[in-house]
């Protein structure tokens, strides 16, 4: 296999055709708008790619959606930090970053729904493990669903990585329509490669759920996890951590 190159560029740059090797995924199958379940992936050599001729956007790994994974916007064409959805196979298809996330660089999101299925990717630039394999902890103020802290009402909190001990450990809050907030219990691992996964619960035990994702960025300047709840009804309901380095 061949080693991997790292590089540092804006994954939220689409001023030009951009590739973005690897993601982690979440896969969401929904029935009357309910989410019944939800199925982490990820992958360390597929390819996410944008084309700004047409406004080109390809899904890999995701022949089982409406129009294989592979929609087009026309003449749609992206600027640097946009964020674009359009219509696409009788669902919808998406590419970048909501507004409250502006400020990160390093990863993107890319997104598909449609009636029957819904599919987030977190892609990007993520940190070689190398440069960080001699660091003793890394600290991270994040939010959960940041994207809706339009308001400024919730305070980002510390998300712990040991790396000696290979653990992950924090109390993040998630941020909820109603302009309130929600904490979670984080515990988890990070491994060799600078992937995290792990568990979170809610203050009340009320809630439970998975996360999975990595570090982006020279040195794990940034982080980003999907996360996947079950809620007291049954259903399931994705989201994203997002973090920087404190």
């Amino acid at each position: 296999m061949a080693t991997r190159t790292y590089t540092y560029e804006r994954a939220t740059d689409f001023t030009q055709d951009r590739k973005f090797t690897g993601y982690d995924r979440v896969t969401v199958k929904l029935a009357n708008e309910k989410a019944l379940s939800t199925e982490f992936s990820s992958s360390e050599a597929a390819v996410t790619s944008y084309a700004t001729q047409g406004g080109k956007i390809t899904l890999p790994d995701s022949t089982d959606l409406p129009g294989a994974g592979v929609y087009s916007a026309g003449d749609l064409t992206l600027k640097a930090g946009q964020r674009a959805t359009y219509s696409a196979a009788g669902g919808t298809v998406s590419i970048g970053l909501p507004d409250m996330l502006k400020a990160y660089d390093y990863f993107t999101f890319a997104l598909f729904k449609d009636s029957n299925i819904a599919r987030i990717l977190v892609v990007g630039s993520p940190t070689d493990p190398k440069e960080i394999a001699s660091v003793g902890t890394l600290t991270y103020l994040a939010l959960i669903k940041e994207e809706s802290n339009d308001k400024g009402k919730a305070t980002a909190q510390t998300l712990t990585i040991d790396r000696g001990a290979g653990t992950v450990s924090g109390t993040i809050p998630m941020v909820n329509s109603s302009d309130t907030t929600t904490d979670y219990q984080l515990t988890g691992k990070i491994d060799a490669n600078a992937r995290v996964t792990g568990t979170l619960v809610s203050k009340d035990g009320a809630t439970t759920g998975q996360f999975q994702g990595r570090l982006y960025g020279k040195g794990g300047k940034e982080i980003a996890l999907l996360v996947s709840l079950k809620q007291t009804d049954g259903s399931f309901y994705a989201t994203v951590l997002t973090g920087r380095l404190k």
